[in-house]
C-alpha cells in the first residue's frame, strides 16, 4: 500500500471513530469508563481533536434540537483537555446524529469543499505553456482556455474552448479528467491532446492510455460520478467523439507531429483541402477568410507555415496554388480561382 493510500485510510478511520463517539454521546451522559476512553482518544492526536471540532461545527444552528445534557457532557470532557473549543459546540438529538453520520460516510467527493476554478487562457495567435498545481504541464493552442479545479479525490480540467496538449503527472490515487462540454477524457499519467471543436471532440494519445466518457445525466458536470464510459484510446490512436464514439483510428508519428506542430509555432499541411486549411488558419488570426468560389474548396495544399504568418500563407496560396486573394472589406479576405 502506498503512503498516500495509507494516509487516506487513516483519515477515514479517524472520521469513523469520531462518528462512533458522537453516536455514543447522543445516547446521553457517558459512563465514567467511556468518558475516560473518550478523553484519552481526544488526547491521542491533534487530528482527533480537530475532527471532533469539525463534526461539532456541522451541527451549528440546529438549536431547536439541542439537548443541553449532551452538550454539557461533551463540553465537560473536551474542556479538560484543551480548556474550551474555539467556537460553541452544539450537540443535538437522534435526528441530528443520523444526519451527521450520513454525512460522514458519504463518498469523499461529496464531503469535499467547493473548489474555485483557476483559469488560464491564450490569446489569438499565442501558444502558452502552463504548469498545473500537481506538476502536470498543459500547452494551450491559439485562443484556448482551461479551468483547473483539483479535489482530494480527482484532478479536473475543463477545456472551455480551443485545443490543448496535456502531459499528466502520475498520481494513481487522483485520476486526471479533461472535460469538453459533456464529454470527458480520463488519464492517470499519460500524454494526449484534446481539440474541442464545434461538432465533436478530437483526442490524440501520444503516451499511455486514456478513457473516453460522456456525461450520463442532465446535472452540471461536477465530478466523475455521472460519467458513462465509451472507449479506451492508447498511444498511437486518434479518436473523434461527442456523446458517442465517431471513430478511433491509428495515427502515424508523422501525422501526429503534423497535427501538433502548432506547439512549436508551425502549421504543417500535407495534401489538406483549401477548406481545411482556411478552417485551421482561422484559429490563429482575427481575419475572416471566406471561400467564394466552390471550385477551389477541394484544392490540395501542402507546406509549412508559421502560426502567426497569415499574410505569408495567403501569399503562398496566391503564388503557388492559383488562388485569387482579395480584401474587399476591413478584416475580411475572399478566396476564389484566378481567371
Amino acid at each position: 500500500m502506498s503512503s498516500s493510500d495509507r494516509a487516506t485510510k487513516n483519515s477515514i478511520s479517524i472520521r469513523e471513530e469520531a462518528a462512533r463517539w458522537v453516536v455514543r454521546l447522543d445516547g446521553g451522559r457517558l459512563s465514567q469508563q467511556n468518558e475516560q476512553a473518550f478523553r484519552e482518544w481526544v488526547a491521542r492526536s491533534p487530528r482527533h481533536r480537530a475532527e471532533v471540532q469539525r463534526l461539532a461545527s456541522l451541527w451549528d444552528g440546529l438549536d431547536d434540537l439541542l439537548e443541553p445534557e449532551i452538550e454539557a457532557a461533551v463540553s465537560s470532557v473536551v474542556s479538560r483537555q484543551e480548556g474550551r473549543f474555539r467556537r460553541s459546540i452544539k450537540y443535538v438529538g437522534a435526528i441530528a446524529a443520523t444526519v451527521l453520520v450520513a454525512l460522514i460516510f458519504l463518498p469523499q467527493y461529496d464531503r469535499e469543499p467547493v473548489v474555485q476554478p483557476i483559469s488560464y487562457a491564450s490569446a489569438i495567435g499565442e501558444q502558452r505553456t502552463v504548469k498545473l498545481l500537481d506538476g502536470s504541464t498543459v500547452v494551450l493552442n491559439s485562443g484556448s482556455e482551461i479551468q483547473e479545479r483539483f479535489r482530494n479525490s480527482e484532478r479536473v480540467i475543463t477545456l472551455v474552448r480551443g485545443e490543448a496538449v496535456f502531459d499528466v503527472a502520475h498520481d494513481k490515487a487522483r485520476p486526471f479528467f479533461v472535460y469538453a462540454g459533456t464529454n470527458a477524457v480520463r488519464a492517470v499519467g499519460t500524454a494526449f491532446s484534446v481539440l474541442y471543436g464545434e461538432r465533436q471532440v478530437e483526442v490524440i494519445v501520444t503516451e499511455g492510455t486514456v478513457e473516453l466518457s460522456a456525461h450520463a445525466s442532465d446535472l452540471p458536470v461536477e465530478s466523475s460520478r455521472h460519467l458513462r464510459p465509451l472507449a479506451q484510446v492508447s498511444a498511437g490512436q486518434y479518436a473523434k467523439f461527442n456523446s458517442t464514439i465517431d471513430s478511433i483510428t491509428p495515427i502515424s508519428k508523422e501525422e501526429t507531429e503534423q497535427k501538433l506542430a502548432w506547439q512549436f509555432g508551425m502549421l504543417v499541411f500535407d495534401g489538406n483541402t483549401l477548406q481545411e486549411v482556411v478552417s485551421d488558419i482561422g484559429r490563429y488570426s482575427h481575419l475572416d477568410i471566406v471561400i467564394t468560389d466552390a471550385t477551389v474548396r477541394g484544392i490540395k495544399i501542402s507546406g509549412r507555415f508559421r502560426t502567426g504568418d497569415t499574410e505569408g500563407l495567403l501569399s503562398a496560396l496566391e503564388d503557388s496554388f492559383d488562388i485569387r486573394v482579395e480584401r474587399r472589406d476591413s478584416g475580411k479576405v475572399y478566396l476564389s480561382k484566378k481567371s
